[in-house]
């Protein structure tokens, strides 16, 4: 089970993405736009990543999009208590087209429970939601085909609040080329 991977001190406040610093990192921006706490299986958290049941995940999604696994960023864990919400958003960075990983062109978006209400995946442009419910998936593009470093705007989204139960879920980000080799490097914000 993915969720039992992680401990409640995994768990920190999500953040946006904030400005690049001098490192050539990005700094984390905290507001209300998004309340969620996330936590990322990497190799740095008790090397999640090597864990059985994170291995079929990122194989299954390897089969399912033809993208190999090392292009994809570790899974970020996130839990939505009642109240939480990630307001309307877009997973497209455009500073990731200067980096050997090239863009996100794929969210892989898991649910990993059930929600008694509320909580759903929300596409305004598309005016699609989604019900959260364990074992479903979405996927969906951050770039237009035709044009693979600029960003689809009509994939913009929203994860709506949660009314009660909890919610638990996980986003596998999908780039152009392989990211992994170049984080474990340093060489990835």
């Amino acid at each position: 089970d993915v969720v039992a991977l992680f401990r409640e001190e995994d768990y920190e406040r999500s953040s946006n993405v904030g400005r690049m610093d001098a490192s050539g990192r990005f700094t984390k921006s905290i507001d209300q736009s998004r309340t969620s706490v996330n936590a990322w299986c990497d190799y740095a958290l008790r090397g999640c990543d090597k864990a059985p049941a994170i291995e079929r995940v990122t194989e299954r999604v390897e089969a399912i999009t033809g993208i190999p696994g090392n292009n994809s960023e570790y899974l970020q864990m996130l839990r939505y208590r009642p109240g939480d919400e990630y307001k309307t958003h877009h997973d497209y960075i455009t500073q990731h087209n200067d980096f050997p990983f090239g863009p996100r062109v794929y969210t892989f978006f898991l649910y990993l429970s059930d929600v008694e209400e509320g909580g759903e995946t929300s596409f305004p442009q598309l005016k699609l939601r989604v019900q959260p419910k364990k074992g479903r998936a979405l996927l969906w593009p951050s770039v237009l085909d035709d044009r693979p470093l600029v960003q689809d705007s009509r994939t913009s989204h929203a994860a709506l609040p949660v009314i009660r139960g909890v919610k638990y879920a996980g986003n596998l980000w999908l780039h152009a080329w392989d990211f992994r080799t170049p984080h474990r490097q340093g060489c990835a914000p």
